[in-house]
């Protein structure tokens, strides 16, 4: 705990920090479970996007389009969301390679279509382009908490995947403290964090419960962060139990994209098909 004080003591997030914790806390709801109301915002906000046609707006686009695919459409309908949201994020990078919102974007698009369908090259791209934006921006947090996240995911995914993509919760772990030490963090990217020790041993599932009051007590700025906040006194409870079969049961409600492995009659993208 005493890593956690010390990140207490650093300056809010600034500008795209913001933007991308956004985006976590977005990619954290399950589909549906949000005021459908308020997929008119994401609609709205993908036109607006792609009508700017720069690197800015194609990424606000990829962002809107992984919120919309995530958290209102299902089946083939969220593939096909997707599927515009990396292209979009694809024509951001075309106009500016290191576009940071756009990279990380980039990356959580491809890392939900390779566990769609199966197939690690989609997955391996993503890990290059964080791997790479870590060393364009090594003092980014951004940068930092997306590599992070690859690692926690692909790590809980099993040993063949650890093994074949190269992940680790250790690498993982490094990564989470880097980001959280150059700026303080926000709900969307604490709650990734507690996410990944949920799924830890003893010690790292007793950190993940020192850390929820802290994430109960951040401020609730829209619906979105009241609704996960709801969410997450699930895992709380499971975490308070100890109970790593409730744990796992609860993680869904805090993940987007859940069942993606299942919707694959849509067709796959290749590795050609997302160059820029």
């Amino acid at each position: 705990m005493a890593r956690w004080a010390a990140v207490q003591k650093r300056p809010d997030i600034l500008g795209d920090m913001r933007a991308f914790l956004c985006l976590f806390l977005f990619l954290s709801l399950p589909a549906r479970a949000v005021d459908m109301d308020d997929a008119v915002f994401y609609h709205d906000a993908i036109k607006a996007g792609r009508a700017a046609g720069d690197a800015d707006g194609f990424a606000a686009a990829c962002r809107a389009g992984l919120s919309l695919g995530g958290f209102y459409e299902t089946g083939e309908i969220a593939v096909m969301r997707l599927h515009g949201a990396i292209d979009d994020c694809r024509k951001a990078l075309g106009l500016a390679p290191h576009h940071t919102i756009a990279s990380i974007s980039y990356g959580i698009g491809l890392s939900f279509e390779s566990k769609r369908i199966h197939k690690a090259g989609l997955a391996k791209l993503a890990k290059e382009r964080f791997e790479a934006l870590v060393e364009e921006k090594p003092d980014n947090a951004l940068a930092h908490g997306a590599l992070g996240g690859w690692h926690a995911h692909v790590a809980a995914s099993g040993f063949m995947a650890r093994m074949v993509l190269g992940a680790s919760r250790k690498t993982a772990e490094e990564e989470f403290a880097r980001s959280l030490a150059l700026a303080k963090p926000d709900r969307p990217l604490l709650l990734e964090y507690i996410k990944f020790l949920a799924g830890g041993d003893k010690r790292d599932r007793a950190a993940a419960l020192a850390l929820m009051p802290t994430y109960h007590a951040l401020p609730v700025t829209s619906p979105l962060d009241r609704l996960m906040d709801e969410r997450s006194r699930k895992l709380e409870d499971a975490l308070r139990a100890d109970d790593k079969g409730d744990i796992k049961d609860a993680l869904p409600l805090v993940s987007a994209f859940w069942d993606i492995a299942d919707w694959d009659s849509a067709p796959a993208l290749t590795e050609e098909d997302v160059a820029y």
